[in-house]
């Protein structure tokens, strides 16, 4: 059950030190630790840092926190530029060798080349093909012949497009109306669109580290509706390769053995709904040359 505003406000208050600047934020204790079992024990158990009311996260910055913050306060966020996530991405664009982007735990190696996709005979999808072949075949089978493949009612999205488009999150509800947060590139002019996207990236990122799931869900929406409505161009191109590189660093997401995690799910399936437009792009080609998990999850959404 949530905390009350009387629990809040009566409750220790607890500080974090922020990033490399040593930003100290102090935050009501209840607020942050009722977001998930791992805060909970970082800030009520028996780790040093709950006895001495004070946690040092030098690899999160001070935007990033605030918008946590912001988010245990009130259940919602603004996005606003400027994150660690920025400054990661300019240092891996700056390396000159080619870097793997593998899963969780991994290291960066080179590794050779991976060749793109081979372009298509048809043009069906290849899902679409498969039903096309079936439904052929289905159409020389007797009455009597084997039962249909086929469910009643629509069929699920078969195209990468259609699948990102399909793409739901379900939301807790705000707890309080101090924020109205919106997510809509075209609400006003916006400096950067990329630093609007590695923001929302990295509060994922953190959300991920310490199992904030609901605000993964919610961070997940609002890059979902951000890139909805994204118009693509040179240099949005170059900041939705920027996006796919931090997500899929290693100490970004994790590779799910089974599964696919949500903030590579979402970014793949972008990519894979406007590959005709961001593979003309010269940091796309080497993206893929660097092989790794993006063009495994790339490949299977293509």
């Amino acid at each position: 059950m949530p905390a009350t505003f009387e629990e809040i406000l009566l409750s220790r208050p607890f500080k974090f030190i922020i990033g490399p600047d040593e930003v100290p934020i102090v935050v009501h204790e209840a607020v942050l630790a009722e977001q998930s079992p791992a805060l909970a024990a970082l800030m009520r158990g028996e780790m040093a840092e709950s006895v001495a009311g004070e946690s040092r996260w030098m690899d999160v910055d001070k935007g990033t926190f605030i918008r946590f913050a912001q988010f245990a306060y009130t259940g919602d966020y603004s996005s606003s530029k400027g994150s660690t996530a920025q400054a990661v991405v300019e240092a891996e664009s700056s390396s000159q060798e080619p870097r793997v982007l593998d899963g969780w735990g991994s290291s960066f190696a080179p590794r050779s080349s991976v060749a793109p996709p081979a372009p298509r005979t048809s043009a069906l999808e290849p899902e679409d093909e498969w039903l096309f072949e079936v439904r052929s075949k289905k159409r020389k089978k007797s009455k009597n012949g084997p039962l249909s493949l086929y469910r009643s009612g629509p069929e699920p999205p078969t195209s990468a497009s259609d699948m990102f488009n399909s793409l739901k999150y379900p939301l807790i509800e705000s707890r309080s109306n101090l924020c109205t947060c919106k997510s809509s590139m075209n609400d006003g002019p916006i400096e950067s669109s990329g630093e609007v996207l590695l923001a929302h990236a990295s509060l994922y990122v953190l959300a991920e580290k310490w199992g904030v799931n609901s605000l993964k869900m919610l961070v997940l929406s609002k890059l979902h509706q951000t890139l909805s409505t994204l118009r693509l161009d040179a240099p949005k191109v170059q900041e939705i390769i920027d996006l796919a590189r931090y997500t899929y660093l290693d100490s970004s997401t994790p590779d799910l053995k089974t599964d696919i995690d949500g903030l590579r799910k979402l970014i793949s399936l972008y990519i894979a709904a406007n590959v005709e437009i961001i593979s003309e792009h010269t940091s796309f080609m080497e993206l893929i040359e660097g092989g790794g998990a993006f063009v495994r999850d790339l490949w299977k959404r293509v």
